[in-house]
């Protein structure tokens, strides 16, 4: 029974939020939080951080934000897990670092798309690995061509970009694409349409 009543709880903040309530929204998964469900405090944790429609609702509060995050990202949420190695790689040292790239890769194993593109830009950039373009692109191909993954694309534009990085090193000779990293390089530029 307890079970369900954080479920309900979750729910029926959903109402409200349709309803554009969110202050009753945040109090119903504030409450369905607290009893432990990982999407409640997903949805808590992003009025903490203000993200969206949830800016100004209440006071924003980056501490309880992660705190929730991390409960979330305890609970299994893929989405949790991302957000959180967003604000890890922020402090920009080794340890949160290090999390961060495990947190991105558990979403990523979960196919949250969002998170195997940011493993993608860690890649390219270097940012706790050995940059690497050919580990760069692999990723691409998941976030474009993995079951699900476009109804989750938001980033062309950061992809579009990456891609002609890459394109402009090719054909200054720095980098050397062949065999099937070539072909998927290619598909990739073509299909993303990433100009010449």
């Amino acid at each position: 029974m307890n079970g369900y009543k954080k479920i309900e709880l979750y729910e029926e903040a959903q109402k409200f939020e349709t309803l554009e309530d969110y202050k009753e929204a945040f109090n119903l998964y504030l409450a369905s939080a607290k009893q432990g469900y990982a999407k409640a405090q997903l949805a808590v944790a992003k009025f903490y951080l203000g993200d969206g429609v949830y800016k100004g609702i209440i006071k924003a509060d980056r501490t309880k934000a992660v705190d929730f995050l991390n409960q979330a990202e305890a609970g299994g949420n893929a989405e949790a897990k991302y957000r959180l190695a967003l604000i890890l790689l922020e402090r920009k040292n080794s340890k949160d670092t290090a999390h961060a790239l495990e947190l991105l890769q558990d979403a990523s194993d979960r196919q949250y798309f969002l998170a195997t593109f940011e493993l993608a830009k860690c890649h390219y950039y270097g940012i706790g690995f050995k940059q690497s373009y050919l580990k760069t692109l692999e990723l691409f191909e998941k976030v474009i061509y993995g079951k699900g993954a476009m109804t989750q694309i938001e980033f062309c534009c950061s992809m579009r970009k990456i891609l002609a990085e890459i394109k402009n090193l090719e054909g200054e000779q720095k980098i050397g694409l062949s065999g099937d990293y070539l072909c998927l390089f290619n598909d990739l530029c073509s299909d993303l349409s990433v100009d010449d």
